[in-house]
């Protein structure tokens, strides 16, 4: 799919992806990981997963006139797929980072193999650029939501590493 979008749209998307990358990184670097730091490794993993609740929005790329009729088929189905199933494997992941279960580390660990297969799919499906081809309503998605989650995955990545011994210690 050939992406007809002026490079002024690209700049602008580029631009408000990376100022709330780092709002979003400033936030959680002055304060929610020191936060974070004062709870156990249990607690902090689950609210860790609690933004992926909101992996659902994929769905909207469905919705007639929320993205432009020229917003790809492909990409819509991957998101209306993989969305909510990242959302799923979240709130198993909290409720097993809750009960303190063994399974918590490999739904997280499961969890984010879904999400890089999620981006990797969006962007073989139609290119690097093709999926922002008509998102209209659906830009804020793109420009908001993904960096606040992007960062949580790191999060959750990072964390999952430094607490990896403990939670497989404690766990029930």
């Amino acid at each position: 799919m050939e992406v007809n979008m002026p490079n002024t749209h690209l700049t602008v998307f580029l631009f408000q992806s990376l100022a709330c990358t780092v709002a979003v990184v400033c936030l959680v670097r002055w304060y929610l990981l020191p936060a974070l730091d004062k709870l156990s490794c249990w607690k902090q993993m689950e609210l860790l997963f609690l933004p992926f609740l909101i992996r659902f929005v994929g769905t909207t790329t469905l919705v007639h006139g929320v993205v432009a009729p020229t917003y790809s088929a492909k990409c819509a189905q991957v998101a209306s797929i993989l969305d909510p199933l990242n959302m799923a494997i979240a709130l198993a992941a909290i409720f097993a980072f809750r009960a303190h279960s063994r399974w918590a580390v490999p739904l997280a660990v499961l969890f984010l193999v879904e999400v890089t297969i999620f981006s990797g799919l969006l962007l073989w499906v139609d290119g690097p650029t093709g999926w922002l081809e008509g998102l209209q309503g659906h830009w804020y998605v793109a420009t908001i939501v993904v960096p606040i989650l992007m960062v949580f995955q790191f999060l959750v990545f990072f964390r999952l590493i430094k607490h990896h011994a403990e939670l497989k210690a404690t766990a029930k």
